[in-house]
């Protein structure tokens, strides 16, 4: 018995000792080529041999890929490992916090086992239409399959429902359609980005208003591109959709973007408080899968409207006025859709409504505009909130455009056509739209996919 407790600890010791001089004798570079094989319980067991080796499995670069899962982006105070290290824990708690709640869940609603069993209705399915010749860089025609046939660099649904969710916010708050306010957001918004380019390397969070601002200029991008390039010198990232380690840092990175704001500009950076609710879990509905609540989004919800607009002049190629015209998006967006509250929460309709957009984009490619804009494939609502998407994530619309149309398109919110110019521009983009796909463009955003079932993702 003695021998039998007695010889793992030999053993143990063995192994530590070689690791010891394997460390002592062996070129670095081959020591790190090693460890960089291994995952990060792996590298933090290796650590605990010796202060050499702990020293060896802590360094910096060999936690940075492993943390690539939740993003790249970490504050300058921190180390790669102590991210890693903070993201594991976020996951860990999650996980037990979305399962004592989904214990509730089944408790809470298991009256509900009994009875009649009640089924979503299911759309009408897209006609099968043969496929035809394809254009552009498109490797195969939208029809080929029914599903979306295209890659896009953005996840284009996630982001809408977040886009959704913004524009309703901002309606909401009725004081955000003023034009004071919207002029005092426009020069916030030009600090915002002058501090962006000041500071390329740090994580600045935009507020409410800022974010507003940002996206009436990013939905027309031939303006965004070259006031970027005229003012900052380089065309300025954006994204609506934060990733984990957004999430984890977000709170900090605000108030690093409050310090470098009060630094440049000698006024606090909004009047809200800094810090951002906790994440809990809520189960939305008897047969719904578990939530977080957690904003995914990238903005802040607060906002300051006192900054004083003396001496600043609008550099931008876009006024308040605009901004305040892209305020009525969201009604008429509203009434094309109907009962739009179920079908922004419902993940179908934007799954159809992303497949419409792909047809639209291969469309316009295929018709491009000859002689005037009016020639231009023109989106219905529905589509235009997911080209509006991929809109406000510039790099990527920019990347994905010239990838598969070998253009980028420009985008004019509000046209300056008259009644029939626009209804006779539409009438022939839906008889085009219905000899290429054998529907009319007002039901695509309706058409289920083939492989959709009753429940999915409702």
């Amino acid at each position: 018995m003695g021998a039998s407790n007695t010889q793992p600890t030999t053993i143990v010791l063995a192994v530590e000792d070689k690791l010891s001089n394997f460390a002592d004798t062996s070129p670095k570079h081959i020591i790190y080529e090693i460890l960089n094989y291994l995952s990060g319980k792996e590298l933090a067991t290796v650590g605990t041999v010796s202060k050499l080796w702990g020293r060896l499995a802590s360094d910096d670069e060999l936690w940075k890929p492993l943390c690539f899962v939740w993003g790249t982006q970490k504050l300058d105070h921190q180390t790669w490992k102590q991210v890693y290290i903070e993201m594991k824990k976020e996951e860990h708690d999650s996980l037990i916090e979305k399962q004592v709640v989904e214990n509730e869940g089944i408790l809470k609603y298991s009256g509900y086992a009994c009875g009649m069993r009640w089924y979503p209705p299911s759309p009408p399915k897209r006609p099968d239409v043969l496929p035809k010749n394809v254009v552009g860089g498109f490797k195969v025609h939208p029809n080929s399959s029914p599903e979306l046939t295209v890659d896009f660099s953005v996840d284009l649904k996630s982001a809408a429902s977040e886009l959704y969710d913004f524009t309703v916010k901002c309606q909401e708050k009725k004081e955000l359609n003023d034009e004071v306010t919207i002029s005092i957001a426009m020069k916030r918004y030009d600090q915002f980005l002058k501090l962006t380019t000041k500071y390329p390397n740090k994580v600045l969070i935009p507020t409410l208003d800022i974010e507003l601002i940002w996206q009436s200029h990013l939905i027309r991008p031939y303006k965004y591109e070259a006031d970027c390039q005229r003012l900052y010198g380089k065309i300025i990232p954006h994204k609506i959709v934060a990733t984990k380690l957004d999430i984890q840092l977000k709170e900090r990175a605000l108030k690093e973007t409050n310090t470098l704001w009060i630094e440049n500009y000698k006024e606090k950076y909004c009047t809200e408080n800094l810090n951002l609710p906790k994440k809990r879990w809520v189960v939305p509905g008897p047969f719904s899968s578990v939530k977080s609540v957690l904003p995914t989004y990238f903005y802040f919800d607060g906002w300051k409207n006192s900054t004083k607009l003396k001496n600043w002049e609008n550099p931008f190629s876009f006024n308040s006025g605009d901004v305040i015209k892209d305020f009525q998006w969201l009604k008429y967006f509203e009434e094309y859709i109907s009962n739009p509250d179920q079908a922004m929460v419902n993940c179908k309709f934007l799954t159809r409504t992303i497949k419409a957009y792909e047809r639209f984009l291969f469309l316009a490619t295929k018709y491009p505009p000859e002689k005037n804009k009016d020639d231009l494939v023109h989106p219905t609502y529905a589509i235009d909130l997911i080209w509006h998407t991929h809109m406000i994530h510039p790099v990527e619309y920019k990347k994905d455009c010239m990838w598969l149309m070998f253009t980028v398109p420009d985008h004019e919110p509000w046209p300056e056509k008259s009644s029939d110019v626009m209804t006779n521009a539409f009438t022939k983009n839906n008889q085009k739209w219905n000899e290429e796909y054998g529907v009319d463009i007002n039901s695509e955003h309706i058409l289920g996919l083939k492989s959709e079932s009753a429940w999915g993702d409702y």
